[in-house]
């Protein structure tokens, strides 16, 4: 269990753009999926229980935190069913604890368990596959959880990242505002701005970090990929605030900016609707 919810953890990971050194990965993934993905042999209820026992022993650990879902099914009234959709589980990647599940993580929109239903991609119709699972080796039952772990091609939401102030978390920050659905990136970007300015400690310049940030959408709607070379030019900055060589962070990155021309192609180009 431990070892397939890490690989799962590594591959959702990679799959929006972390950091290497990043301590935890969200995901969500339906208890009875994991089981009958392990324990393929063995009963549903059997399953089920070995499943939360493992967990159980896990978040004992600190090696996750998990929190049920209740999905969006409604019943013929159009009222809501209350049925849960999965878990939300936080796996730990690095030594420490896993922290509890946000109220903010579980009411993320992790899936559609109404349209899972119209398509026929339940733990039901699963279940009917469930002797040729039997058959499957350990790469392809891994693949079966990143079907239902991962979202779907045509789906570009990123799950949100609990993002802290320490350099993997910033990263990982703009990474997610880069890849997020474009309903999402206001309200991101309002975020990760704050972020910004509260680990380079300039609140004042919570807009100028705004700003470079919808600078850099601008230019990934066309095709042009820069948040590489902001997130090094803010990395710069931070590394110099820690070590001392920095007094006026927000200066110190736009002169850095202006010296390299990224000023110009972010703040200076012509205005195009990215949200």
């Amino acid at each position: 269990m431990a070892h397939t919810l890490l690989l799962l953890a590594l591959e959702t990971g990679l799959h929006r753009g972390y950091h290497p050194n990043t301590s935890e990965v969200l995901l969500h993934l339906p208890q009875g999926v994991l089981a009958l993905a392990l324990w393929p042999h063995e009963k549903p209820e059997t399953g089920r229980k070995r499943v939360q026992r493992s967990l159980a022993q896990l978040a004992k650990a600190g090696l996750v935190a998990t929190a049920a879902r209740v999905g969006n099914a409604l019943d013929r009234q159009g009222k809501p069913l209350g049925w849960k959709d999965g878990t939300v589980f936080r796996v730990r990647l690095r030594p420490g604890r896993a922290r509890p599940i946000t109220r903010e993580e579980l009411a993320y929109p992790w899936r559609d368990l109404e349209a899972d239903i119209r398509a026929g991609r339940t733990l039901r119709h699963l279940r009917q596959m469930s002797q040729s699972l039997k058959q499957l080796k350990v790469g392809n039952l891994l693949e079966l959880l990143k079907d239902w772990t991962l979202p779907p091609p045509e789906n570009s939401q990123t799950p949100l990242y609990d993002w802290d102030i320490r350099r993997d978390g910033l990263r990982n920050a703009l990474q997610d505002v880069k890849t997020c659905a474009r309903q999402d990136r206001s309200r991101l970007v309002g975020q990760v701005g704050e972020l910004l300015a509260r680990a380079l400690r300039d609140p004042g310049s919570v807009n100028l970090y705004r700003a470079l940030i919808w600078g850099a959408l601008r230019l990934w709607d066309r095709g042009e990929d820069l948040f590489a070379a902001l997130w090094n030019a803010l990395e710069r900055v931070l590394v110099d605030l820690q070590e001392g060589f920095a007094r006026r962070a927000g200066a110190l990155l736009i002169s850095r900016l202006r010296a390299s021309g990224l000023w110009a192609r972010l703040m200076e180009g012509p205005m195009y609707r990215v949200a």
